[in-house]
C-alpha cells in the first residue's frame, strides 16, 4: 500500500504552531525518564505537540534536553501502514524545519500499535552541538 502525502498550508501554519509549543515547553531530562518510567504522559499525548495530516499520517514533535544537548525530535507514523515510507518521512521534517537530511541525523523505529512502527528522528537544535550529541551515542 502506497499512502501519497500532500502538505497544504494549513499543514504548514499547524506545525509552526507545534514548534513554538515545542520551543517554549522544552522536556527535560527527568521529564523523559518519568516517561520512559510511565509515570507521565508521553509527549505525543499532548495535541500541542502533535498534527494529523492527510491520508493518515502522524507527527509528533518535541524539544528534547538530552545529556549532549537540546534536540529536536520529530516521530513519524502511518496509521494503516507497518510504517510510513521514507519519502513521507522526509517531507515532514522539512515542515518541521529539520537542518540535517536524514542520513545524518539519528534515527530509530519505535512500536506505536499492534502492527504499526514509528519512525523517530533527532537532530541536534544547535549544530555546533552535534559532536558532543554524538559523542553520547544518541538520545539517552
Amino acid at each position: 500500500m502506497v499512502a501519497v502525502l500532500v502538505i497544504s498550508e494549513s499543514d504548514k501554519a499547524a506545525a509552526q504552531a507545534v514548534i513554538a509549543h515545542a520551543e517554549a515547553n522544552v522536556v527535560t531530562l527527568a521529564q523523559l525518564q518519568a516517561i520512559d518510567k510511565g509515570q507521565i504522559d508521553a509527549v505525543g499525548d499532548n495535541p500541542q505537540n502533535s498534527i494529523e495530516l492527510i491520508l493518515g499520517y502522524r507527527a509528533v514533535f518535541s524539544i528534547d534536553e538530552q545529556k549532549g544537548g537540546q534536540v529536536r525530535h520529530l516521530s513519524v507514523s502511518h496509521q494503516d501502514l507497518y510504517q510510513p515510507p521514507i519519502e513521507a518521512v522526509r517531507m515532514i521534517m522539512d515542515l518541521f524545519d529539520f537542518k540535517f537530511a536524514l542520513e545524518q541525523c539519528i534515527v530509530w523505529e519505535e512500536k506505536v500499535g499492534n502492527a504499526r512502527n514509528a519512525i523517530n528522528i533527532c537532530e541536534p537544535l544547535k549544530d555546533e552541538n552535534w559532536d558532543k550529541f554524538m559523542k553520547k551515542e544518541g538520545p539517552q
